[in-house]
């Protein structure tokens, strides 16, 4: 089968795997650069999941510990993703950077405006759930990029 995961040789029969592209529109980034962004990408997101999950489940001394953790992983996925974006060339730069104005834009934006009527209409439940919503920003902002990509991807085609 052709796809993304996995493909057969007519002549051989072997089965081998193909690169998964966790990155659209990054077809400009060299193989190497490509399968690095994959590679580390899925660890720190890992890392950065547990993290959360420690931060908010352990006791107070090991919940810093997990915190930490997260923020390490948060990093290293930014780390990834800019290592990746120079690697592209000019026009699927372009593409990028206008997702991420529009993904992290409208993010911020529903967070501001969830914050705002939180603190209008229920202020002891802006108080109490605050931080949760802070830290939900930047992965709605990446759910954003992803959509907004698949759109503006769609008009340079």
């Amino acid at each position: 089968r052709d796809g993304l995961s996995w493909t057969r040789r007519a002549e051989t029969g072997e089965i081998f795997i193909v690169m998964i592209n966790l990155m659209p529109e990054s077809g400009s980034a060299p193989p190497a650069v490509r399968a690095r962004y994959n590679r580390f990408a899925v660890i720190a997101s890992l890392i950065f999941v547990a993290g959360v999950y420690g931060s908010v489940a352990l006791a107070r001394p090991f919940s810093v510990i997990a915190a930490a953790a997260a923020l390490f992983g948060l990093s290293w996925m930014m780390y990834e993703f800019v290592i990746l974006m120079r690697a592209l060339d000019e026009l699927q730069q372009r593409i990028h950077v206008l997702a991420l104005a529009i993904g992290l834009g409208a993010a911020g934006v529903c967070a501001t405006v969830f914050g705002i009527g939180a603190l209008v209409l229920a202020p002891s439940f802006a108080a109490a759930h605050g931080a949760v919503v802070a830290s939900l920003v930047l992965p709605a902002g990446a759910l954003a990029y992803y959509g907004a990509l698949f759109f503006i991807t769609r008009r340079f085609q």
